[in-house]
């Protein structure tokens, strides 16, 4: 090991039960993890000396099986293996009692899942843990949601610009960035993508719709429109 922790960093790695922690930049906190997967195995090994029903390789995958580490970002993940790997390489070569069971555990941490927060979610999902999804199912990130919004704003304007009135269509043309963005948050949003769904506009009473745009709007971060609209000269039915 390069470093010594502290004594809090010594308090997390080797925690043996669910344990929330709150740690801030620079920290340590990727040290803390694999220093604590290492503590973990650590304990494996002793474990399985005193109960082997099976070759240890057999054991510690089945452990590591049962072991994911997650981070936000792509760059933090693989931060994160490759910090793993060369520790699990240096205890590996290390002259100990236990080198033999260090060397089968560093060829098994593959089998240990290291990964965003995304990238689990997918694997739930291929792996069909969520029967009412299909296994072939997409997942859909933000780049990809704003190009699928921005399609379906430009047919919407193919299909209705010519139906609405100028002061309008001159509001959505000049905001047309601002609403691309509120939709894309709305359709990545579950809780809104459900309200959204639910919503029935024959149903609301005339006298609640002004409100209902107005939460809308307040909602969505796009309040200053609501000037320009209330400025317009609307026709009365």
């Amino acid at each position: 090991m390069s470093r010594l922790p502290n004594s809090e960093q010594l308090l997390a790695i080797e925690h043996t039960g669910g344990v929330l922690l709150r740690a801030g930049a620079g920290s340590g906190k990727t040290f803390v993890l694999v220093e604590h997967i290492v503590f973990l195995t650590q304990t494996w090994i002793l474990e399985y000396k005193k109960k082997s029903s099976q070759t240890f390789e057999e054991f510690i995958r089945q452990k590591y099986s049962q072991v994911v580490m997650m981070t936000f970002t792509k760059k933090a993940a693989g931060e994160m293996s490759i910090r793993l790997t060369d520790r699990f390489l240096e205890m590996s070569q290390a002259e100990s009692a236990d080198q033999d069971f260090w060397k089968i555990s560093n060829e098994c941490l593959p089998v240990l899942l290291v990964t965003t927060i995304d990238g689990f979610c997918r694997k739930l999902i291929t792996a069909g843990y969520f029967p009412h999804l299909s296994t072939e199912a997409k997942v859909i990130f933000n780049p990809e949601r704003k190009d699928q919004v921005s399609e379906l704003l430009d047919e919407w304007f193919e299909n209705f610009s010519c139906s609405i009135s100028k002061d309008i269509l001159d509001i959505v043309i000049r905001e047309k960035e601002t609403l691309l963005k509120s939709f894309s948050g709305v359709f990545n949003d579950p809780g809104l993508r459900l309200t959204w769904k639910e919503f029935q506009l024959e149903s609301a009473r005339p006298e609640m719709l002004g409100q209902v745009i107005s939460n809308s709007f307040e909602l969505n971060d796009i309040r200053h429109l609501l000037t320009a609209i209330h400025r317009l000269d609307l026709p009365e039915e």
